[in-house]
């Protein structure tokens, strides 16, 4: 049965927003690592420099969505490299913290205004009015993908595959 016109349209929608996604991750990857930084990296100490709250390892885990032990390899990495350091929680000692050290903010504040820079460099051609319109555009898909992303199904379980030996 062919494809609705409609349908074929929302699947070059999905396909072009994620197709910038990738390109735009790709190009925050390239100004990171030209920094001395990984995506990961610029990620948590964009995580831990925005938090409003005491960061945890566990509270970084929960934010960047990834197992809390992936994390405390990372947040030792960015310790190494003198960007965050673990302090005791005021309310409770036995508990660390996360701060961002002044070499974190500078590298992230680097790192960041660069990638402002080449998305400024990126749009610097287009007129006023296609400015106007494109902007219109991204925040509707935004706003389509919070929404979208309150009532997404769950992830599907993976299931294992079992050999004849029955492993």
């Amino acid at each position: 049965m062919p494809m609705s016109s409609t349908m074929h349209h929302v699947r070059r929608l999905t396909e072009e927003i994620d197709n910038a996604a990738a390109c735009l991750n790709a190009s925050r990857a390239a100004i990171c690592k030209e920094a001395g930084l990984s995506l990961q990296q610029w990620r948590a100490l964009a995580v831990i420099d925005r938090s409003t709250i005491a960061m945890s390892i566990s509270h970084l885990a929960r934010r960047l969505h990834q197992a809390r032990q992936s994390v405390h390899a990372l947040v030792q990495g960015l310790e190494r490299a003198g960007w965050v350091r673990l302090c005791p929680n005021q309310d409770d000692r036995r508990l660390l913290q996360l701060e961002i050290t002044r070499d974190g903010k500078s590298i992230l504040t680097i790192v960041e205004d660069d990638f402002r820079s080449w998305l400024l460099i990126m749009a610097f051609d287009l007129s006023e009015p296609a400015l106007h319109k494109l902007i219109l555009t991204l925040r509707s898909v935004r706003a389509r993908v919070s929404r979208a992303r309150d009532y997404a199904p769950p992830p599907r379980i993976r299931l294992r595959r079992i050999d004849a030996n029955g492993q």
